[in-house]
């Protein structure tokens, strides 16, 4: 009996503290709308000045943005991303931007960011499809993988007809660093040297099949013209595999040996479009918002100058 009637106690307590609450936050909201009608003149005033401004910050301050992706041509995309990511460092100290990009300044005052982002391949079955533009990638998730050989690189600038420049400065940043021209040139020299070990395979079973070939025809010049033909063309048949198979990997190489010439190849360029990330709405709300909330810091300081004077002075 004692256990119900404080199983009840406590259930009255709670709601009688929850009833409480609520009633303080009407309290509360009644007192900011009284608040607000009393100093409605000021908060208004200050609220104008805030839309006025975000509409003169969005006509002066457009910013375009465009996304470009990278096919890596050496290393993998961990180590592009980190070194992409100095160029954002760059950005905000206003650093040697200019001579990384090989740009002028003129240009790279403009950029107001560059980010690298990683491009994810959904269930790991090697096809690129998404940037991750919001970093939530999760590297212990076996399912979706980063692909090591794509890289997008998101650019906002004020100057929308300098995106083709920034991405041919991107390409001569990543194609001056020393560690990927050293591996560039590896590769580039296992390529050759690769191909000219095809080359002389190729040769090889050409003298073969043509040493064969003339071996039969010896055998078998008595015979009739037609049947010497198709025993003739059997050794040559006998390495057509073999020879069909090494110019298949030879063309293979030397198109790897062509498109991987540069550290780096674009396989989306920058298509910036004319909306400016700078809109007009968004600019005129968030500084709208940003300043009536200095008016009604100013209003309270008005009401309640007295009290923040004495307690300074206290």
């Amino acid at each position: 009996m004692a256990e119900e009637i404080d199983i009840i106690t406590l259930a009255q307590k709670i709601f009688g503290a929850t009833g409480n609450f609520f009633k303080n936050i009407g309290k509360k909201f009644l007192y900011f709308i009284r608040f607000s009608y009393q100093n409605l003149k000021l908060l208004a005033i200050f609220l104008l000045i805030g839309v006025v401004a975000g509409v003169v910050f969005s006509q002066l301050c457009k910013t375009y943005k465009s996304v470009a992706i990278f096919k890596l041509n050496v290393s993998d995309a961990n180590t592009f991303y980190d070194l992409a990511g100095s160029l954002e460092t760059n950005v905000v100290s206003d650093q040697t931007l200019s001579a990384k990009l090989n740009l002028s300044d003129s240009i790279t005052d403009d950029i107001d960011k560059i980010t690298p982002h990683f491009i994810i391949d959904f269930l790991n079955n090697g096809t690129p499809d998404y940037i991750d533009d919001d970093d939530n990638f999760v590297e212990t998730d076996t399912i979706n993988v980063k692909l090591q050989n794509r890289l997008a690189i998101i650019v906002k600038t004020k100057n929308i007809h300098s995106f083709p420049k920034i991405q041919d400065g991107l390409v001569y940043f990543f194609a001056n660093n020393d560690a990927f021209k050293e591996e560039k040139e590896v590769r580039q020299q296992q390529l050759r040297q690769s191909i000219e070990y095809i080359d002389r395979e190729l040769k090889r079973f050409d003298e073969l099949s043509n040493r064969d070939y003339f071996k039969e025809s010896k055998k078998i010049e008595l015979t009739i013209d037609s049947s010497a033909f198709m025993l003739g063309e059997k050794p040559r048949q006998l390495y057509y595999k073999d020879i069909t198979r090494l110019m298949r990997q030879k063309d293979s190489l030397e198109k790897v040996l062509i498109y991987s010439a540069d550290v780096v190849s674009v396989l989306k360029p920058f298509a910036p479009t004319k909306k400016n990330e700078n809109g007009l709405i968004k600019m005129s709300l968030i500084f709208g918002c940003s300043f009536l909330v200095l008016g009604y810091i100013t209003a309270a300081f008005r009401r309640y100058r007295k009290r923040i004077f004495d307690f300074l002075n206290s």
